[in-house]
């Protein structure tokens, strides 16, 4: 079967430094010969690895601005919760999380607190809700790309 050349994606990209840093090249090869010959498999994988926790909880890459003043506008506590929403959100800056798991990461000890916070984060366009929470679900939140990305970026807020 002819090969087309392969778009350097996450995870060809992670099977080529396997290979380079002394992985089995045999068997990282036919890795890659298996997902250049099938597309539809190397979407599924690439699209499993991006959205990958992994077992450190540790993010793959953030990219926090540098330029964007959050002392301006934010109040320290909103300050506080946004950096801890990025460091927990996942590709695609979205994260779900309820209300008390944000008081447990942050120490803000007053459920009125947090709500004021995220009315505040809201408010100024740093999140969205992307999902409403219910009883038995938190909500999921979208961080403003602009302020930070996780992964690929996704533009639309």
């Amino acid at each position: 079967m002819k090969k087309n050349k392969t778009k350097k994606t996450s995870i060809m990209q992670a099977l080529e430094d396997l290979k380079s840093s002394g992985g089995d090249v045999e068997a990282v090869n036919k890795l890659i010969g298996q997902l250049e010959e099938n597309k539809e498999l190397q979407e599924i994988v690439e699209k499993i690895f991006r959205n990958r926790l992994y077992p450190d909880k540790s993010l793959t890459w953030l990219k926090l601005r540098g330029d964007v003043e959050f002392s301006r506008f934010l109040s320290p506590n909103a300050i506080t919760v946004l950096i801890a929403m990025c460091q927990n959100m996942r590709h695609g800056n979205l994260l779900q999380i309820s209300q008390r798991k944000i008081m447990e990461i942050t120490s803000i000890s007053s459920p009125k607190a947090v709500v004021k916070v995220l009315d505040e984060l809201i408010s100024y366009g740093a999140i969205a809700v992307r999902l409403k929470g219910t009883s038995h679900r938190p909500p999921v939140y979208m961080i403003n790309p602009v302020i930070a990305t996780v992964g690929t970026e996704n533009k639309k807020l």
